[in-house]
Formats: structure tokens, sequence, C-alpha cells
């Protein structure tokens, strides 16, 4: 719905409009006067416009879900198995096993040590 805003509130309703409908006349009539709502709707194209970059969107997506989904299991169980289901499961991601020893053994509630030698046995 459009509503007429203050001067004040223009640059929240061009973002709204963004958002709403990123190809709307609104829109491109405020890209004119806004350089980074320009860069955003040109970076939402370059997106849109690649088939392998929303691939691997959706599956980065899908995999910050699966790990949210499984951390809120493990603090709720506050079990060590949780936590080591967790952290095969994060090294087994090509999205997530990249993440250090550390952040890992943040999110599982590991040691680090405890990370470094599930890595290790999996690197075998």
């Amino acid at each position: 719905q459009e509503r007429q805003l203050s001067p004040d509130d223009v640059t929240l309703g061009a973002w709204l409009a963004f958002l709403a409908a990123p190809n709307s006349q609104i829109v491109k009539e405020a890209c004119m006067s806004m350089p980074e709502l320009k860069d955003a709707k040109d970076a939402l194209e370059d997106l849109s416009a690649e088939d392998e970059a929303r691939e691997i969107a959706r599956l980065r997506e899908k995999a910050r879900l699966d790990m949210d989904s499984i951390m809120a299991n493990a603090k709720k169980e506050g079990r060590a198995e949780q936590s080591l289901f967790l952290l095969k499961k994060l090294l087994s991601d090509a999205v997530t096993s990249a993440l250090s020893n550390a952040r890992l053994a943040e999110l599982t509630g590991l040691t680090e040590a405890e990370v470094a030698k599930e890595r290790a046995m999996r690197s075998k």
C-alpha cells in the first residue's frame, strides 16, 4: 500500500518499496537520488541473474537453518553426544567445514582439543 511520507521518511519509504517490489517505478526513481539503494538493487539483480549463485545462497541458508535447529536441540538436551553429533554434522557440510576449531568449539560446547581430534579422525 502506498501512503504519503514526510520528507524525513522518504528514505525509509524507498527501502520499504525496495523490499516489497525491487523493480517498481518508485524504486527506480529513488535509485537516482540514493546511490546505496541503487547498489543494493544492482547487487540483487546480479545475484538473481546467476543460477549457481542462487543455489549457493539457498544451500548456505539451508545449512544455517540446519545448524540453528541442531544447536537448539543440543542446548536443550545439554548432552555431550548432541555436541559430538553437531560437530560431525558441521564437519560434513561443505559450507561449514571451513570453520576454525575455535569457532566449532564455540558452536558445539566442546573443547578445541575435542574438535581437533574429531576433525583429524574424519580426515583419515
